[in-house]
């Protein structure tokens, strides 16, 4: 569990309401080279900030109790390891808002937010058990197993490194797989449509706290890439298994 502590992400917690942190994974300090618009032409958005919008437009319908909208947000972000939106999906699922109600998938997703072992989600999703005939339980755990392997840190961290590469190859004059100097024309707008829809790509690179793989100097991407690389290993499904989650104490 140490190594897993290692890598939590803190949300403030005011009594029994939960606040919206920076993202599902720890967004490290990958170096200034990637702050501000870095990798962004004038007049776009870069995957960080897209990210964050995505988070306050998520957040401003359900302060507005336009709940359907608001699930059609937090839903999408929780797909790509936003550990408060995980909870308020499973929240929503729990009590009907925006959605019908599931406490299946109120428990399987409320399961994944807890990934971290932070205090609030681990405790809610206890609370959430506790309300599961066997029946139930025995379909959350199977939809927890296949919401873990999809839309944890592991998958999200994963998909993030292979984006790195992938962009990589594009750079001018490069060989396939070797690094670059500085990568070129693989920026991508990610400003919110109408529908308030960002690409997979921007989301990806959001939820890992890049802002575009275009510009970032040589030490910044190696940097970028050794701390995915050190998710992917320490939330690797094959090494942590999903077992119960128990309250947890002052």
């Amino acid at each position: 569990m140490s190594k897993v502590c290692m890598f939590l992400l803190l949300c403030s917690i005011a009594s029994t309401s939960l606040a919206q942190g920076s993202g599902g994974i720890p967004q490290q300090n990958f170096g200034n080279s990637i702050l501000g618009t870095a990798g962004a032409d004038a007049g776009t958005i870069n995957a960080v900030l897209a990210y964050q919008k995505m988070q306050e437009a998520a957040d401003v319908e359900y302060k507005a109790e336009r709940y359907e909208r608001a699930f059609k947000y937090y839903h999408e972000l929780a797909k790509f390891n936003d550990k408060f939106s995980q909870y308020r999906v499973g929240y929503m699922y729990a009590t009907g808002r925006g959605v019908a109600k599931d406490m299946t998938k109120a428990y399987a997703w409320t399961y994944v937010a807890s990934e971290t072992r932070q205090k609030g989600f681990v405790n809610y999703h206890v609370k959430i058990r506790s309300e599961l005939s066997p029946a139930e339980l025995a379909i959350g755990k199977e939809l927890a197993g296949e919401y873990y392997g999809e839309y944890g840190t592991f998958a999200v961290a994963s998909d993030a490194r292979k984006l790195i590469r992938k962009q990589k190859r594009q750079c001018t004059g490069s060989r396939v797989g070797s690094s670059c100097d500085r990568a070129s024309n693989v920026g991508f707008n990610c400003g919110l449509t109408s529908q308030g829809v960002i690409g997979r790509e921007c989301l990806t690179l959001g939820a890992v706290g890049l802002p575009s793989v275009s510009g970032l100097q040589p030490a910044d991407l190696r940097n970028a890439e050794k701390q995915l690389d050190v998710l992917i290993d320490t939330y690797n499904p094959g090494r942590v298994e999903l077992g119960e989650l128990e309250i947890i104490e002052d």
